[in-house]
């Protein structure tokens, strides 16, 4: 706060507080000036007062008043300025050349500033409401005096005065400055400072606190010290001056008086001594232990931030090792399962899941550890930031190319990630890109072998199957089936209702086909309208039987447009059985489009079984 540029006249003016302090510095500037005449026009310096059986000399000041407390309460140069002008001002009115003026008017800012570094350097507050902040007062008000008090000698050069009115002026003017500091600017500050920094705050006048620094403090320290030292050598050199000139007059009675004099001026310094001492002592230790403080601080800092520095290195390197694994599965599921294992011990004290978004764009869990996210199946898109009723859970979105496909959700951030926003958006990193290629490549192996329309496994999926379970057949002497089955009448039936509606039979008669077949049987779509159906172990008689059963039941299937439902779909199915009706691949499906021909060609609607004669017509059930 102290030390700054008075911004309150400068950059606040524009707002009625402003305008209210520049109005009040105003009027302190015009009393400073006013108030400095008045001290040269009634003679206010170098008076004299007994204490203790003591002469000492004192000079009464107001602006000095008025003054520090612009300083303290709003910085050096709003009460540097009036304090300077109202110097000069009383300066040139008693008689005293301009050179001289404009060097003399330093005197009471450079006590000033003392003021002003101090606090800006010391932790210590300016209201007066500890004993502390009252003995750091006090000390800065006799060191400030003595520093202002520099002046004297050059008024005193200035008016030709003797050595015995240097030393009542120079006297007077640090003890009067000490004086009225304390017994005039204390009561204020302790009176007025908190209600003016409330009042300062509520106008945002407040600016901002400053860091003391370990230059700052030592200035201070220093300045203290010199003040000390120069309030002895000059109090010491005058005592010296005073008793030559006495000796030099052999006047006892001078001689006397003088002798007098400088006793009561050691005893005061001797007291002027002890307390500056116990101020510098006390000081000291105080300063002491803030420096000790804020070096364990700073210790406490520093480990703190190495703390954090290590548990980053650790979890980057977690993270990077996590997504190396996941760049090395083979399969979405394998990388899927690597999360599983990682990421409770990658994001430990939280719950959470890993959602992919599915075929029919849903986002489903595929991950998941923890009671919370063990109830969470699917994320609602509508409130994605928060699944539960939990205020801290968070969802990470997952993106490859700018397009979405996944989210992590956790209960809570951990508190790395919290701290951290950047490790959050690079572990979404580490995790997006290995799972949205794995992703995407699944996906184009899917859409390499299944029928985009009925989802089913396509031909050339079929074909690879196909050749791998007849060289199993062939080493386990097992039959293989084929049933290759038709939808009947199914150009009448898109010349009627549209190719759209034609769609939805074949997506629902495939969907029923797949149900209807077990875990180790083919269902996949061969053609147009056609299904083909691979039965492992399975027979000819028993693949005739099966044929049967699906045809009555996709009979009863029921398959509406709007409310109005669709006639009742027929097929025609043909079956050829391996080794008996083929010997390989091609003869096996050779053989059941054969048998689906003569289906066909019976009135359809019906299952015909392949034979092994050429003459001899297949074997139907109708």
């Amino acid at each position: 706060m102290h030390g700054q540029k008075p911004h309150y006249l400068r950059a606040r003016l524009g707002s009625a507080a402003g305008r209210s302090i520049a109005a009040c510095w105003l009027i302190s500037l015009v009393a400073s000036i006013g108030l400095g005449l008045a001290c040269v026009i009634y003679s206010w310096s170098g008076l004299p007062i007994h204490f203790a059986g003591a002469e000492l000399y004192i000079s009464l000041y107001p602006p000095l008043t008025i003054c520090t407390l612009w300083v303290i309460w709003f910085g050096f140069w709003s009460g540097a300025i009036p304090a300077y002008l109202a110097t000069f001002t009383l300066a040139l009115h008693s008689g005293m050349p301009l050179t001289a003026a404009l060097v003399f008017a330093f005197a009471n800012p450079l006590g000033l500033a003392v003021f002003a570094l101090a606090y800006r350097s010391m932790p210590v507050r300016y209201d007066l409401r500890t004993g502390r902040s009252l003995a750091f007062f006090t000390l800065l008000s006799f060191i400030a005096g003595v520093f202002s008090s520099a002046g004297s000698f050059i008024w005193t050069y200035t008016n030709q005065l003797g050595v015995q009115d240097v030393f009542a002026i120079w006297q007077g003017w640090w003890l009067g400055s000490f004086l009225q500091t304390l017994f005039c600017v204390a009561p204020l500050l302790w009176l007025f400072s908190r209600p003016l920094r409330n009042w300062k705050r509520r106008h945002r006048l407040e600016p901002a606190k400053p860091i003391p620094t370990t230059k700052n403090t030592l200035t201070i320290s220093g300045l203290m010290l010199a003040g000390l030292a120069s309030y002895l050598l000059i109090n010491l050199h005058l005592e010296r001056e005073l008793l030559r000139l006495a000796e030099a007059s052999n006047n006892r009675v001078q001689i006397h008086q003088v002798v007098q004099m400088v006793i009561d001026s050691t005893e005061a310094l001797i007291w002027v001594v002890l307390v500056a001492l116990g101020f510098l002592v006390f000081f000291g230790l105080r300063l002491f232990g803030h420096w000790t403080a804020a070096l364990h601080r700073e210790i406490a800092q520093r480990r703190a931030v190495q703390d954090r520095l290590e548990q980053q290195n650790l979890f980057l390197s977690k993270a990077s090792q996590l997504s190396s694994e996941l760049q090395s599965a083979t399969t979405l599921d394998a990388a899927l399962d690597r999360l599983q294992q990682r990421l409770p011990d990658l994001l430990p004290n939280s719950q959470g899941a890993l959602f992919l978004r599915g075929p029919d764009g849903h986002l489903q869990r595929r991950v998941h550890w923890g009671a919370d996210a063990a109830r969470l199946s699917a994320l609602d898109e509508e409130s994605l930031a928060a699944p539960l009723p939990n205020e801290q859970a968070v969802c990470l979105a997952l993106q490859l190319n700018e397009q979405p496909f996944g989210t992590l959700w956790l209960s809570e951030l951990p508190a790395l990630l919290a701290e951290n926003p950047d490790l959050s958006q690079m572990l979404v990193e580490q995790l997006a890109l290995p799972l949205g290629n794995r992703k995407l490549q699944d996906q184009l192996q899917h859409q390499a072998v299944h029928d985009p329309l009925t989802g089913l496994y396509n031909r050339r999926h079929m074909q690879r199957w196909l050749q791998h379970e007849l060289t199993r057949s062939q080493r386990s002497h097992q039959p293989l089936s084929a049933l290759l089955v038709d939808v009947d009448h199914f150009k009448q039936l898109n010349d009627r209702y549209g190719h759209a509606i034609g769609d939805l039979v074949l997506q629902r008669l495939g969907h029923y086909l797949e149900q209807h077949v077990r875990r180790q049987d083919l269902c996949c779509r061969y053609g147009g309208e056609e299904f083909l159906l691979l039965l492992t172990d399975t027979d000819g008689a028993t693949a005739l039987e099966r044929a049967e059963a699906l045809r009555q039941g996709v009979a009863r299937l029921q398959i509406k447009v709007g409310a109005q439902p669709l006639p009742d779909i027929q097929i025609s199915v043909g079956i050829a059985c391996y080794p008996d009706h083929a010997e390989d691949g091609n003869q096996l499906l050779a053989a059941a489009d054969t048998a689906l021909y003569h289906s066909k060609r019976t009135g359809r609607n019906r299952c015909s079984l392949a034979t092994t004669h050429t003459n001899e017509a297949p074997t139907e059930l109708v």
